[in-house]
């Protein structure tokens, strides 16, 4: 039944003619978790017969632990319905109900297997948000959703219709874009111009983002929607390898901004999250702990869409620096890494693992008939035949990908 709203004063109580308290908001984060619950009932707050302002009815207060344990001593009320990520929570069974599958806050993990599980190894089948739950949430238990954590606020104000816009530094595509929220809206977009070149909102009354010239707008405002890490690892998987991407994502964390993908592609992404695990990454996918390794093997890479492979005696790293391929050489560090009893294949094997998935024409220094046998030479040559190569003339000088 709904109750009548008090206006509260000196120990007296006005009462309106309108009665409240049957509607209850949920005010929550930027996760879904809800903190608080109040009602439509207001409190006014009066000292002299007049209301000078109201008060909200609070209903519930809450506080949560990551994986959304309430915290002892951190909550108010009479716990509602839906509580952690806004999902529905059975009280007795200490569940949340995410659509697909059940969600237990005391072991942080699904009750039951993902059904996307085949498509990510590189999750646990009963996986939360990815294992790290104050960046995503797992919208309905199949897969998590990302969100802006990573963007530092330069500047903000409000535009000619009441808009909240903010330029903010992401550091993912290491630029500031403008990003806009509308009143009473959670939504948020990003200014897009139409010539694809970079640019900002300007929120003055000239407002250079309007073509007086031609009458129309030079961009537009675009739904910023936060990709999954499911989603960019698959496409950073495909761009690098299953083996890098399930090494350098638990050590990177997730990606937030929606652009780092759309506008730059899912490799560069990727090397940028290989760059800053640097040796670390590398050295767990080679299980070469030398410092230094992975210098080499990143500074033997080109873009030239070309790759030269030969013996020592070849002068092949000569030949490929003329014509600005890519090549294979440690130098010393080959010796050293024999002398830790690590084997130098792995670190080769790196390099022709990108020299594949570049797709780089490979050029022999000599041809594959006068390759020494069980040479590292000839083992490169089979691995790359076994890896969709193949000879690009009877000359057998050159593989191409086929």
């Amino acid at each position: 039944m709904p109750l009548t709203a008090p206006v509260v004063g000196d120990n007296n109580f006005l009462y309106d003619s309108l009665t409240f308290g049957s509607r209850i908001y949920e005010l929550s984060n930027y996760l879904g978790n809800v903190l608080s619950t109040i009602s439509d009932k207001k409190i006014g707050n009066d000292s002299s017969g007049t209301v000078n302002y109201y008060i909200a009815e609070v209903l519930s207060q809450n506080d949560y632990y990551p994986f959304g344990k309430i915290q002892p001593g951190r909550q108010y009320g009479v716990l509602g319905r839906y509580t952690f990520n806004g999902k529905e929570y059975d009280k007795e069974t200490k569940t949340h109900d995410y659509g697909m599958r059940i969600y237990s806050e005391d072991l942080g993990r699904f009750l039951s297997v993902d059904p996307l599980a085949i498509d990510y190894p590189w999750y646990s089948p009963y996986h939360f948000a990815g294992g790290n739950p104050i960046m995503f949430v797992d919208l309905d238990g199949a897969e998590p959703q990302g969100f802006m954590e990573y963007w530092d606020k330069q500047a903000d104000g409000v535009d000619r219709w009441g808009r909240t816009v903010q330029n903010v530094h992401d550091y993912q595509t290491k630029q500031v874009w403008s990003v806009m929220r509308e009143p009473n809206s959670t939504r948020v977009y990003f200014w897009q111009q139409y010539d694809n070149e970079h640019g900002n909102w300007d929120n003055s009354e000239t407002n250079n983002n309007f073509d007086n010239k031609n009458d129309k707008w030079k961009g537009k405002w675009v739904e910023f929607k936060p990709r999954s890490t499911s989603e960019i690892g698959k496409q950073i998987a495909d761009a690098f390898g299953l083996a890098t991407f399930a090494v350098f994502s638990s050590i990177a964390g997730g990606i937030a901004l929606e652009g780092a993908i759309s506008s730059y592609g899912a490799t560069t992404v990727g090397t940028t999250i290989l760059k800053e695990a640097g040796e670390e990454a590398f050295q767990q996918i080679t299980g070469i702990p030398i410092p230094g390794i992975y210098d080499l093997v990143k500074a033997g890479l080109k873009k030239t869409g070309k790759a030269v492979l030969g013996h020592v005696e070849d002068n092949y790293v000569k030949y490929a620096d003329e014509i600005g391929a890519s090549r294979f050489d440690l130098g010393k560090k080959w010796d050293e890494i024999i002398s830790s009893g690590k084997d130098p294949w792995d670190a080769n094997k790196y390099f022709l693992d990108e020299v594949v998935r570049n797709g780089d024409e490979v050029i022999l220094t000599r041809a594959f008939k006068n390759i020494r046998e069980g040479s590292t030479l000839k083992r490169e040559v089979n691995y790359l035949l076994d890896n969709g190569y193949k000879w690009k003339n009877k000359t057998q000088k050159t593989l191409i990908k086929q």
